[in-house]
């Protein structure tokens, strides 16, 4: 994993965004080109943006970090994680099924600091956000 990108959940890059410079591990992880995220996480960041200025910052921020969509294989793999989780009364909501999705469908480990919902997630591998 030392060289391969990582997804980062919306929580994750809100709290990067936030605190500029308090990140080093997501700074590392865009410096060296290896800091992705999910379609979903951009619709959570675009719609919680009230101000032209706040969508500006957040256009700067997205360059250079790549962006998986949610796409048929993610759908498929995000239906399999919900209805496992449904039947095992773990739900994690949809858009995070969503995001786990993305990240079993291109094999990439999810950035979150949301472990113990992620976690629940069979075979998504996890980094926790610093």
């Amino acid at each position: 994993m030392d060289r391969e990108p990582v997804v980062a959940d919306t929580d994750a890059l809100i709290d990067f965004l936030e605190q500029e410079g308090c990140h080093a591990q997501m700074t590392s992880l865009l410096r060296h080109g290896r800091l992705a995220t999910t379609s979903i996480s951009v619709f959570e960041l675009w719609r919680g943006c009230t101000t032209e200025e706040q969508l500006a910052e957040l256009r700067r921020a997205l360059r250079g970090i790549r962006v998986y969509p949610f796409n048929e294989p993610a759908a498929r793999q995000a239906g399999d994680v919900a209805r496992e989780l449904v039947l095992r009364g773990e739900v994690i909501g949809e858009r995070d099924t969503m995001i786990a999705g993305i990240c079993l469908a291109v094999g990439l480990p999810l950035v979150t600091a949301n472990l113990k919902h992620f976690g629940r997630v069979p075979g998504l591998r996890l980094v926790r956000a610093r």
